[in-house]
């Protein structure tokens, strides 16, 4: 057979499928219903289908509200076209053509992109913080975030100085870190405390006696 003889359908030339979880067929199936002109033959041949269905979820079989719902289903992708007598109520049009209000967006822009709007609602709780040991030591471990955020964002290192200055910046002048502060990298912060240190060797170390073993042997030889 020529390539060019063939004759191939692609899913964007196709029909538009109301529900796409039931599929082409169940669509299709539902349009065949649909043109029935018998009202008893299209009785059957729409309670096939709700069988058909609902033989996809066995463990729902018996659900009167998962059976209620595969008839209203079945009504919606005819396009309200198909009549049958249904067990259950029609649906009603406009709460099956319902849309979700549009999620809104916020259009305040952050002074520095690659922080985003995150690190501007820490710098406002820090800057509410009265007691100033408490308020210098949120503001380090900020910096210590931001300056993971930067290099995250830029690829690329970055200075204490320009971390001190962007800081400065977006808390108005409120919070400020002197010359000698060294900001930490996030992920190597808490292993520069002492105590994670200590924790983090016990946890590691596992008794081998075969190690220690093997250490005598080559000493004593």
């Amino acid at each position: 057979m020529k390539a060019d003889s063939l004759s191939l359908a692609y899913n964007t030339q196709r029909e538009h499928l109301i529900i796409p979880e039931y599929g082409r067929y169940v669509q299709q199936m539902i349009d065949y219903c649909t043109e029935i002109e018998e009202d008893e033959q299209r009785n059957r041949v729409a309670r096939s289908i709700v069988e058909l269905v609902a033989q996809m979820n066995p463990q729902m079989k018996t659900n009167e509200e998962f059976r209620q719902k595969i008839w209203d289903h079945l009504i919606i992708i005819s396009g309200f076209k198909l009549k049958v007598d249904s067990p259950f109520p029609y649906p009603d049009r406009p709460v099956a053509s319902v849309k979700p209000d549009p999620l809104p967006y916020p259009k305040k822009k952050p002074k520095f992109s690659h922080y985003g709007s995150h690190v501007e609602n820490l710098v406002k709780k820090l800057k509410e913080i009265e007691e100033d040991a408490k308020r210098q030591e949120g503001s380090e471990l900020l910096a210590s975030y931001m300056k993971l955020v930067y290099k995250t964002f830029h690829k690329d290192s970055v200075s204490d100085e320009t971390i001190k200055a962007d800081l400065e910046t977006i808390s108005g002048g409120a919070l400020k870190l002197d010359a000698t502060t060294a900001i930490e990298s996030v992920s190597t912060y808490r292993a520069a405390d002492p105590k994670a240190k200590l924790k983090n060797k016990n946890k590691n170390f596992k008794h081998n006696p075969h190690r220690n073993k093997h250490r005598f042997n080559k000493h004593k030889h």
